[in-house]
């Protein structure tokens, strides 16, 4: 009788790593059907950004604002899923890096429009007080003498600042 319950528990055993080995290829193949359909319906046409419009006043400098938002959403989360897609792109990153890139912002909003365009808005800094910074050099007369009048400031270099001392 030993000897029947031994074959009836190596058969049983056998059964159990072929059920296993089966659930586990199942299990992989289900997850790997279900990656794929993340990835195809996070580059779904329809849930991409197509169109990136920048707001601000005639001297900020739209156009590299477009280009850093551009490469930031062409960019993409461990290679698969666009950055670009309009229900993951990163607001909070682009928010914080543009008032990091561009210090004349006194604030950035983003606003989706739909799911094809996104508007970025600054909000620039009022100046309050202009400061200018050079080197002084003296004039000197063509025969090598020293001029008496005024020295002129070269290579100036001004700044503005806001109310609260914040220097742009």
């Amino acid at each position: 009788m030993a000897t029947r319950n031994t074959i009836r528990s190596a058969r049983l055993k056998q059964a159990r790593r072929k059920m296993f080995k089966m659930r586990f290829i199942i299990a992989g193949v289900l997850v790997l059907v279900a990656l794929t359909g993340l990835v195809s319906f996070a580059r779904l046409d329809a849930l991409t950004i197509k169109e990136v419009r920048v707001e601000a006043s005639e001297t900020f400098p739209k156009e590299e604002a477009l280009a850093f938002v551009e490469s930031v959403l062409n960019e993409s989360y461990w290679w698969f899923f666009p950055k670009r897609n309009a229900l993951v792109y990163p607001e909070q990153f682009l928010v914080r890096a543009l008032a990091e890139e561009f210090p004349r912002s006194e604030s950035v909003t983003l606003h989706k429009e739909g799911f094809e365009a996104l508007s970025i808005t600054f909000k620039e800094r009022k100046p309050f007080v202009l400061w200018c910074t050079g080197a002084q050099e003296e004039r000197t007369r063509i025969d090598g003498e020293r001029a008496t009048d005024t020295p002129s400031i070269a290579a100036e270099r001004c700044y503005f600042s806001d109310e609260q001392g914040f220097i742009f």
